[in-house]
C-alpha cells in the first residue's frame, strides 16, 4: 500500500528481527495495559484497601504473568498478610487475549517476510518478549531467584510461539513455506505407496481434530446445562458474598477468565475420569464427594450425586469419535482399509481390523491432546486444601483414548452401512509391488521419471506386438475414437490373414460383407506410442504427462463387439465393459452404416 506520509520516501526498510522486535514490544503493552486498566478500575472504586498505586502496579505484573502461566507467589503479590502459597491454577479465558495479541502480530510478520525467512522476526519477537517477562518479573518481586527469573523468561514463549506460529500459517496457508521447504518436490520423490501413507496419516491428524472441535463442544454443552439446573445455588453464593457492585464485577470478571477451564473439567468428568476441587475431593459421574468449597459462584454448578443417569454424560467422548469416523469415511483416505481388504479377501474381517486400527490411531492422537487440556485447565490456589483442582491429566487421556477411539470405530464402521462397499473392486486397480532398486531410485530422485516413462513404453510396446501377432476375431480398435472421419474398423474373421496398414482384410465371418482396409494412419499412431521417447526435462509435481497417455490409449485392450445381426448377445459382465467401449460401438456402427451408403 503506497504511503502518503511526507517522511516516506526518506524512510529505510524496517529489518526483519527489528520488525519482530518491535511487533511484539507492542503486543507486551497492549495485553499488559489491559490488565493494569482492569485493576485500576477496581482500584478507583475503593476495591482494594491501603493499596496505593506502586503496589497495585506490581499486582498488574504479577497477574500479567500469570496468564501466561508463570505461578503467582500470593505473599508477593497480595502482601506479607497473604498466605506463603504458589498459584498455579491459570485463567485460560484471560490468556486468550495475548495469544490472540501473537496471533495478529504472526499475520504481520507472514506478510513482511519471504519464503523461509518467517521464524528470523519469530525469533527476534520471542527474545524480546522473554526479556520483558523477565524484567516485569524482576521489578515485581522483592526476591531476586535465579530460577525465578528462567521461569517468568521462559514459560510464556509457550502462549507467544503459539499465536505467532497460527498467525504465520493463517496467513502462508502452509508450514512448509515458512519453514522455507520445497513440499512438492519433496514428495515428487516419494512413491506413491509413500504417498498414500502420507495421505492417510495427514487425514488421521484432521479426524483427531475433529474429535477434539466435538469433545470441547460437548464440554461446553453440558457445562451450559450444569449452570441452568444449579442457578438457584449460585445466586445464593453471589448474595452471600455481599461484595457490592465493583465486588460483583470483578467477580464476574474472574469466572469468565476461568469459564476454559470449567469447560475442560466438564469434558473431564463426562470421561469418568473424576475431578478434583481440593485434597480429599473427587466428583464423578455417579457419586462425588465434596468437602468444604470455596465461596466462587461458578462451584455451584458442581454435579453432586447423579446416579445412575450420570453415566449418560459418556455419549460426549464417545459422540465425539463417532463424528471423527463419519468424517473419515467421507474424507475417502482409507489407504490402510483398501490395503487390508487386498490381503484379507473376507470384508467381515477386514473391515472391523481398519475400523479398530483408525480408532486407535485417533484415540492417541486425542488422548495426547486432552493431557494437554488437562495439564493446562488444573493447578493450586496455593491456600487451604485447594492445592489440587482440575482433572488428573493422565487419567483423563487414557479414558478419553478408550472412548474416543471406541466411538471412532463404531463410526467408521456403522457409517459405511450408507455407503456402497467398493472393495471388491480394488483388485482391478491394485498394482504390482515395484522393485526394490525402483523404490530407491524414485526415492532419491535417480531416474524416477526415466523409469516410470520407460516401463510405460515397454508395457505399450509388448501389448501391440502381442496383438499384432494373435489377432482376435470380431475386434474394434478402441483408438479408432480418436482416429479421423477416414479411419474405420475392422471385423475379421477368425479365419483370415491378420490385418496391417493397407491389407485388404477379407470378408466377414457373420454377414460376408466386404471390410474395408485398415488406415495406415492407426499403424502409424501406434508405433509413434511405441517409440522410444527424447529425453524431457523433470517436470512438476500435478503436471499430467498427456503424451504417455495418449500413447497407453492407442495400445488399450481391445474391446470384445457381439454382431447383433448374426444373433449373438453382448457379454454385460465382461471386465473390460465401459461406456468408452459402448461409445466406440455406437460409433462404429454410424461409421459402417456411412461407409455401406458410400
Amino acid at each position: 500500500m503506497k504511503s502518503f506520509s511526507p517522511f516516506s520516501r526518506y524512510s529505510v526498510p524496517m529489518p526483519l528481527w527489528m520488525q519482530g522486535a518491535v511487533e511484539m514490544l507492542i503486543t507486551a503493552l497492549i495485553s499488559f495495559g489491559a490488565v493494569f486498566v482492569l485493576l485500576l478500575a477496581v482500584w478507583l472504586n475503593n476495591g482494594f484497601d491501603s493499596v496505593d498505586i506502586a503496589a497495585l502496579s506490581r499486582l498488574s505484573v504479577h497477574l500479567w504473568l500469570l496468564i501466561h502461566g508463570v505461578p503467582l507467589h500470593l505473599s508477593q503479590a497480595f502482601g506479607p498478610a497473604a498466605p506463603h502459597g504458589l498459584m498455579t491454577f491459570i485463567p485460560l479465558g484471560l490468556s486468550i487475549a495475548p495469544v490472540l495479541l501473537c496471533f495478529r502480530a504472526g499475520r504481520r510478520l507472514a506478510r513482511a517476510s519471504y519464503e523461509g525467512e518467517f521464524f528470523i522476526p519469530v525469533g527476534a519477537g520471542a527474545a524480546t518478549y522473554s526479556l520483558l517477562s523477565a524484567g516485569a518479573f524482576a521489578y515485581a518481586s522483592a526476591e531476586h531467584n535465579p530460577l525465578s527469573l528462567l521461569a517468568a523468561a521462559l514459560i510464556p514463549l509457550g502462549f507467544v510461539l503459539t499465536g505467532l506460529i497460527w498467525g504465520g500459517y493463517y496467513e502462508a496457508r502452509s508450514l512448509a513455506r515458512m519453514v522455507g521447504v520445497d513440499t512438492a518436490e519433496q514428495i515428487s520423490r516419494m512413491s506413491q505407496y509413500s504417498r498414500w501413507a502420507g495421505s492417510y496419516a495427514w487425514a488421521v491428524v484432521r479426524a483427531s481434530a475433529v474429535a477434539v472441535v466435538a469433545f470441547v463442544a460437548g464440554g461446553a454443552l453440558l457445562l451450559f446445562a450444569s449452570i441452568m439446573v444449579n442457578w438457584a445455588r449460585i445466586v445464593s453464593i453471589y448474595q452471600s458474598l455481599h461484595a457490592g457492585a465493583v465486588g460483583d464485577f470483578a467477580v464476574t470478571m474472574l469466572q469468565l477468565g476461568y469459564i476454559p477451564n470449567m469447560v475442560m473439567h466438564s469434558m473431564a468428568w463426562s470421561t469418568g475420569s473424576g475431578l478434583s476441587f481440593g485434597a480429599g475431593t473427587n466428583v464423578g459421574l455417579a457419586h462425588s464427594t465434596v468437602q468444604a468449597l470455596p465461596l466462587f459462584p461458578s462451584v455451584g454448578a458442581i454435579p453432586q450425586n447423579l446416579g445412575f443417569i450420570g453415566y449418560g454424560a459418556l455419549i460426549v467422548p464417545v459422540g465425539a469419535g463417532f463424528l471423527a469416523g463419519l468424517w473419515f469415511l467421507r474424507e475417502g483416505e482409507d489407504h490402510f482399509d483398501e490395503w487390508v481388504a487386498l490381503k484379507i479377501r473376507v470384508r467381515a474381517l477386514s473391515l472391523p481390523v481398519s475400523a479398530i486400527g483408525l480408532g486407535a490411531l485417533v484415540g492417541v492422537f486425542t488422548g495426547f491432546v486432552s493431557f494437554i487440556l488437562g495439564w493446562l485447565s488444573s493447578g493450586s490456589l496455593g491456600a487451604g486444601p485447594f492445592t489440587e483442582i482440575g482433572p488428573h491429566p493422565a487419567k483423563f487421556a487414557m479414558y478419553t483414548m478408550i472412548l474416543v477411539g471406541a466411538g471412532t470405530a463404531a463410526g467408521n464402521m456403522i457409517s459405511r452401512l450408507f455407503v456402497s462397499d467398493s472393495s471388491r473392486e480394488l483388485s482391478r486397480f491394485a498394482d504390482e509391488k515395484p522393485a526394490v532398486s525402483e523404490r530407491v531410485n524414485a526415492y532419491f530422485g535417480f531416474g524416477a521419471h526415466k523409469t516410470r516413462d520407460a516401463a510405460r513404453q515397454d508395457s505399450a510396446a509388448d501389448s501391440h506386438e502381442s496383438r499384432t501377432d494373435n489377432p482376435r476375431p470380431k475386434t474394434r480398435r478402441s483408438w479408432a475414437l480418436f482416429g479421423d472421419e477416414s479411419d474405420t474398423d475392422s471385423r475379421p474373421s477368425a479365419n483370415d490373414e491378420p490385418v496391417t496398414g493397407g491389407q485388404p482384410a477379407g470378408k466377414a465371418a457373420s454377414t460376408g460383407e466386404e471390410v474395408p482396409e485398415q488406415d495406415s494412419k492407426a499403424a502409424a499412431t501406434v508405433e509413434d506410442a511405441v517409440a522410444e521417447p527424447s529425453a524431457e526435462p523433470k517436470k512438476k509435481l500435478f503436471e499430467v504427462d498427456y503424451s504417455a497417455h495418449d500413447a497407453a490409449e492407442t495400445t488399450e485392450v481391445i474391446e470384445p463387439v457381439r454382431d447383433e445381426e448374426a444373433g449373438e448377445s453382448g457379454d454385460q459382465n465382461h471386465p473390460h465393459s465401459s461406456p468408452m467401449a459402448a461409445m466406440n460401438r455406437i460409433l462404429g456402427r454410424h461409421k459402417d452404416k456411412g461407409h455401406h451408403k458410400n
